[in-house]
C-alpha cells in the first residue's frame, strides 16, 4: 500500500514540474542587453546565484550562440532560468521565473 501510495504522489507531482522549454513560452521576467560577452555576464551570475544555492553549483549549459543555465525544484521542475546569446556589442539576456525569489533577480541586474 504505501508502495502505491509513493506512486501516486510522484504520478501527481511530475504533473505539476516544468520543463525549460516550457518556461521559455511563458512571459520573461527581465530581458536586457549587456556590453559583457555570453561567458563574462553568464559567469557573473552563476557566481551570485550559487552563493544562495547549497544543493549543487549550477554550472552553464552552452548553447548555439551563447549559453543557459537554470534553477530546479524537485516539485516544480525548472523555477529559473536566463539564457544569454552573444551579439555584436556584447550579449542579450532573457530570465524567465516560475517562483519569486528576489536575490536570484537582483544578480540578473547587478551583473549588467
Amino acid at each position: 500500500m504505501k508502495k502505491i501510495s509513493a506512486l501516486v504522489v510522484m504520478f501527481i507531482l511530475s504533473g505539476c514540474s516544468t520543463t525549460a522549454n516550457e518556461l521559455r513560452l511563458t512571459t520573461p521576467a527581465i530581458e536586457g542587453h549587456t556590453n559583457k560577452n555570453a561567458n563574462s555576464y553568464i559567469g557573473c551570475v552563476l557566481n551570485n546565484w550559487n552563493e544562495k544555492n547549497t544543493i549543487s553549483p549550477i554550472s552553464p549549459q552552452p548553447t548555439e550562440h551563447g549559453y543557459s543555465a537554470q534553477i530546479n525544484d524537485m516539485a516544480r521542475g525548472v523555477v529559473m532560468l536566463i539564457d544569454v546569446k552573444n551579439t555584436d556589442s556584447g550579449s542579450d539576456y532573457v530570465f524567465y521565473k516560475k517562483r519569486d525569489m528576489s536575490f536570484y533577480e537582483s544578480a540578473i541586474t547587478s551583473c549588467k
